[in-house]
């Protein structure tokens, strides 16, 4: 297996009062998640980018940061989703938990977008998550080179 210590997942508590929707005329259901799985599964039919999350965070410097990761699992009130504990997204979430998280689903023409409270992931469930990806994926969330200057 390969490992690198600081390789975590992040989750999201959602805060659902706060939940945004486009292209979408009906009201809410009670439970937003309910929402996001229905609209989720039937991108997941069509959409090679249904997993790909847009995740706003606020920089350290307190300019808003937008990146671009991929959605692991949807629970009953929070998303998981990679992220390197030594990269810029998890410092900026660590230093301040608010993040927005945006889905855009071109093929249903679809867009959700959640807000929160980010966290680190307990460790036996990051391990466990990070241990069911390929070799290949292991390999590039360990040595990808995506915060660093080009």
């Amino acid at each position: 297996m390969i490992r690198h210590e600081n390789q975590k997942q992040l989750m999201s508590n959602l805060d659902l009062k706060e939940v945004s929707t486009r292209y979408w005329t009906k009201s809410l259901p009670q439970d937003p998640m309910e929402l996001l799985r229905s609209w989720h599964s039937c991108a997941k039919k069509n959409d090679t980018d249904a997993d790909t999350i847009l995740v706003a965070s606020t920089r350290m410097d307190q300019r808003p940061q937008l990146d671009r990761l991929q959605l692991e699992i949807i629970e009953q009130q929070r998303l998981i989703f990679f992220c390197h504990s030594q990269s810029h997204v998890a410092k900026n979430i660590f230093a301040q938990a608010d993040i927005a998280l945006h889905f855009h689903w071109r093929t249903q023409e679809r867009e959700l977008t959640l807000y929160g409270q980010g966290q680190e992931l307990e460790p036996h469930l990051s391990d466990y998550l990070f241990e069911h990806h390929t070799l290949a994926e292991q390999i590039g969330m360990v040595a990808s080179p995506k915060d660093q200057a080009i």
